[in-house]
């Protein structure tokens, strides 16, 4: 079971509610510094989904240059269905975008805090079960639940290239080390993680 596998937690402490100022704004903040950290910019703020971007050092065949590009979704409601919509939506809006803004790696990560277990878990297991693949724009998604400190992300990574099964399980654990970090920072220190004003000791 999902919630016995301790990769997929990124705080097991959190299921105790030991860490009592944690909330989404603060772990969007610390999600959005770490991906400051990393270089990229903000480049669409709609509605609780935000998409960054950075251009990295790559071409395309008719030598554009690529970028790579991570969507952020909060939404208090996940379930399979919902996943699922957006993950199809975002897997077009890639391949419309490619021929103008082409890129090198896309990642999504959502973000909820919901108090629904059982459908946090249901969502984990679509998430867990999906394909990054050329059919799929080779997306990899990454869900993240706050008030059990879970992180699910695709168990079979197989058909991407090696390099890009590097960059992935690079990225999955720089963000298990942001959100973790969260959990030992002073209250004081996360309400200023909150307002934007600090950045926590690990982005």
């Amino acid at each position: 079971m999902l919630n016995k596998k301790r990769k997929y937690y990124w705080d097991r402490s959190i299921s105790n509610q030991t860490h009592k100022g944690l909330n989404k704004n603060i772990v969007f903040q610390q999600l959005r510094n770490l991906l400051f950290a990393e270089k990229y910019e903000l480049v669409s703020n709609n509605n609780n989904a935000f998409i960054f971007e950075k251009s990295v050092p790559f071409y395309n065949i008719k030598f554009k240059k690529k970028n790579h590009r991570v969507f952020l979704i909060y939404r208090h409601l996940f379930n399979v269905l919902i996943i699922d919509r957006i993950l199809s939506e975002t897997e077009d809006f890639i391949k419309n975008k490619n021929k103008d803004r082409p890129t090198s790696q896309n990642s999504i990560i959502f973000l909820t805090d919901m108090n629904n277990k059982e459908e946090i878990l249901s969502a984990g297991t679509g998430i867990v079960n999906y394909l990054s693949a050329t059919s799929t724009a080779y997306l990899f998604p990454i869900f993240i639940d706050i008030n059990f400190g879970h992180i699910f992300y695709p168990q079979d990574i197989s058909l991407l290239p090696w390099y890009k099964r590097i960059a992935v399980k690079l990225n999955v654990y720089k963000t298990k080390k942001s959100l973790k970090s969260i959990t030992e920072t002073p209250q004081k220190e996360l309400n200023n993680i909150q307002n934007g004003n600090l950045k926590s000791k690990n982005t």
